[in-house]
C-alpha cells in the first residue's frame, strides 16, 4: 500500500493527480466567485461536476501559495458536512481493529498519571469524538471523573450522538474544538484525539490550541494521530502538508514542549499504510515521577 508522503508542492503529487490540479486551479481563476461560495460552504454531495472540480483547485492553490489557513478551512469543510457522519458509519469498525488493538495501551499511560495525582481532573473532553464509541471506553475506564465531553464538526454526527449516549455525565457539542476550548475550558480537564483529528488542524490553530490547554492547569493532553512517513521529527519542526488528503502532518512533540508541556509517554506504531505517534503529555501535575517512556513498535 502507498505510504503516506510529505507533500510540499503540486510537483510531488502523482503525475496524473499533478496535472489534473494545475487545470482545476486554472478554472478557479476563471470562476472566482463559485469559487469562494464553495471554499465558504461545507461539503455538498449535490454539487455539480465543475463543484467538484473548483474544489480540486482549491486545494491546488493552498498548496501553490502555501496558505495553511485556507487548507484548514478545505478540509474542516468536508468534516462539517454530511460526508463526516458517513465516514464515522464507514469507520465504525476502527474502534475494535484498530483502537483496541493497537493504541487503547495509551489509556494505561493516562491511568497512571491520575493514580499519582488523585483528585485533580474532573472531566475529560474528546476532540473529534466521530461515533463516541472511543469516550465510551474512556468513560468506562474513569468511572471517577464527573463529565465527559465529545465534540465534533459534524452537527449530524453530534445529534447522532445525543441519541445514543443519555447517560449522566455525556455531553456533546457541534462545532470547532478551538472556539469551544476558549469558551469553555478549564482546569483539571483530560484531553484526548484519536484516529486522524488535529491532522486538520493547520499549525497556527495546533499552537493556539495547545497554549490555551496548558493555560488551564492542570491539564493532561493525550494523542494518537498520524504524521507523514517521512516527516523526521528531529529536525522537521515545522508543520507540513501531507498524504492523499492533504491534511497536516505535525511534529506534536515539538509543538507540546513549546506550549509549556512535559512529554509522559511517547511511542511510535506504523502500519502498512499509516505511522502513528501516542503521545501523553501534562502541564502543571505531579512531576517527581521519572515515568516518561519513548518507544517504536
Amino acid at each position: 500500500m502507498a505510504r503516506q508522503k510529505l507533500v510540499k508542492s503540486i510537483t510531488d503529487l502523482p503525475i496524473r493527480r499533478a496535472l489534473k490540479f494545475m487545470i482545476c486551479e486554472h478554472l478557479v481563476r476563471l470562476m472566482p466567485n463559485r469559487a469562494k461560495d464553495i471554499c465558504e460552504r461545507a461539503f455538498d454531495p449535490r454539487w455539480t461536476p465543475l463543484d467538484r472540480l473548483l474544489l480540486r483547485g482549491l486545494y491546488a492553490r493552498t498548496l501553490r501559495t502555501g496558505n495553511q489557513v485556507e487548507l484548514q478551512r478545505l478540509l474542516k469543510n468536508y468534516w462539517r458536512g454530511c460526508e463526516g457522519s458517513e465516514f464515522h458509519q464507514r469507520k465504525a469498525h476502527r474502534f475494535e481493529s484498530a483502537f483496541l488493538k493497537h493504541h487503547a495501551h495509551i489509556v494505561d499511560e493516562i491511568e497512571t498519571i491520575l493514580k499519582k495525582n488523585p483528585g485533580t481532573f474532573n472531566q475529560l473532553c474528546e476532540i473529534g469524538c466521530g461515533n463516541g464509541k472511543v469516550l465510551q471506553y474512556l468513560a468506562d475506564r474513569f468511572q471517577a471523573l464527573d463529565k465527559f465531553v465529545g465534540l465534533d464538526l459534524s452537527e449530524e454526527q453530534i445529534a447522532e450522538n445525543r441519541e445514543t449516549y443519555r447517560s449522566a455525565g455525556f455531553e456533546f457539542y457541534a462545532g470547532d474544538a478551538g472556539q469551544w476550548i476558549t469558551d469553555h475550558g478549564q482546569p483539571s480537564t483530560i484531553y484526548f484525539t484519536y484516529g486522524g483529528v488535529l491532522e486538520y488542524f493547520a499549525q497556527p490553530a495546533i499552537e493556539s490550541l495547545f497554549a490555551k490547554v496548558a493555560q488551564d492547569s492542570p491539564t493532561i493532553f493525550a494523542l494518537v494521530e498520524t504524521i507523514a512517513d517521512d516527516h523526521d521529527v528531529d529536525t522537521q519542526l515545522e508543520s507540513v502538508v501531507y498524504g492523499w488528503e492533504l491534511a497536516f502532518s505535525h511534529n506534536y512533540r515539538h509543538r507540546l514542549a513549546g506550549a509549556g508541556f512535559r512529554i509522559r509517554f511517547e511511542e511510535e506504531y506504523r502500519t502498512d499504510k499509516d505511522r502513528w505517534l501516542l503521545i501523553v503529555a501534562s502541564s502543571g501535575v505531579d512531576e517527581t515521577d521519572s515515568g516518561e517512556n519513548s518507544h517504536e513498535a
